[in-house]
């Protein structure tokens, strides 16, 4: 008996054809949609960073970061070329980037480029713009009606591309620089105003600041962290390391001994050291109780 085997007909291998083209597109474009946001979540996470390490330009130097030459928009970060978004001959800025450097290392820019539909261009990294009431940062995201993050005001859908530009108003920021007297938050370049028993001033947390408690201290590569001592003489962030026989301390870090007693004050531990009880003198093992202090063992 013959055996006859059927093929496949030209109708079915179209058919069959048809299908893994149809999957081939949907995978396709489910990568690339995951590509777009990826890369969109990291422009976005990138200029927060920008606009934080703006922002403590400003309480470093003053001022924000401005190119003295340069008179419109200039690129953040760096650029094969030298020069960001395609066709707009917008170049680099030594200077800002300069300024900026002490805060955010990495300076991106280069990699996160985003094309247009139909021809219309590719732009790639982030312009900025000093004026005297804002400084503004622009950037494209990739796909239509995409979220820009927070605090942006202008938002446009331009060729399948979201236009985005974070924008901050300089007529909010504060004029009163750290240890000067203040009533406000607003006033302050900080934004910090804080009462530190004497009065009402304005802090950056940093070394011989004005504080009320511990959290008025920022780390900001101190030695000690979040240290706030001598409040009755008015509250001073510590400078480095709290020295003996000074306080409060919350831990033995907070002193340059190295050891924050039970009294919650910096103790050396040795002859002379405040004490409260033996455990506050771990050199001489000895509290005496009628003068508070470390003495040699009995």
């Amino acid at each position: 008996m013959e055996n006859h085997k059927r093929g496949f007909t030209l109708i079915e291998l179209i058919v069959v054809i048809a299908i893994i083209a149809i999957l081939a597109a949907i995978v396709v474009m489910g990568i690339r949609g995951y590509i777009q946001k990826a890369q969109n979540v990291r422009m976005i996470s990138d200029v927060a960073s920008y606009a934080k390490a703006l922002d403590l330009a400003y309480v470093e130097n003053g001022e924000y970061p401005e190119d003295p030459v340069a008179p419109d928009y200039v690129c953040l970060g760096h650029y094969e070329t030298g020069y960001c978004w395609d066709g707009f001959s917008v170049a680099e800025s030594a200077t800002v980037n300069d300024a900026l450097s002490p805060f955010i290392p990495a300076l991106p820019g280069n990699d996160n480029k985003v094309c247009t539909e139909g021809n219309h261009g590719c732009f790639n990294g982030y312009m900025y713009l000093k004026e005297s009431d804002q400084i503004a940062i622009l950037y494209i995201l990739a796909g239509a009606n995409q979220s820009c993050g927070p605090g942006i005001v202008n938002v446009a859908n331009w060729n399948g591309t979201t236009y985005c530009e974070y924008i901050k108003s300089l007529a909010s920021i504060g004029t009163v620089a750290s240890g000067e007297s203040c009533t406000s938050d607003e006033e302050c370049v900080s934004g910090s105003c804080v009462d530190s028993y004497n009065g009402n001033f304005c802090t950056d947390g940093l070394s011989s600041s004005p504080c009320e408690s511990h959290s008025d201290c920022t780390q900001n590569g101190e030695i000690c962290t979040y240290a706030c001592y001598d409040y009755g003489s008015g509250g001073k962030c510590c400078s480095g390391a709290l020295p003996d026989n000074s306080g409060p301390c919350d831990s033995s870090d907070q002193c340059q001994s190295n050891f924050c007693n039970g009294h919650s004050w910096c103790s050396s531990g040795d002859i002379g050291a405040n004490c409260s009880s033996d455990s506050d003198c771990p050199v001489t093992g000895y509290c005496d109780t009628d003068t508070f202090q470390c003495a040699p063992a009995l």
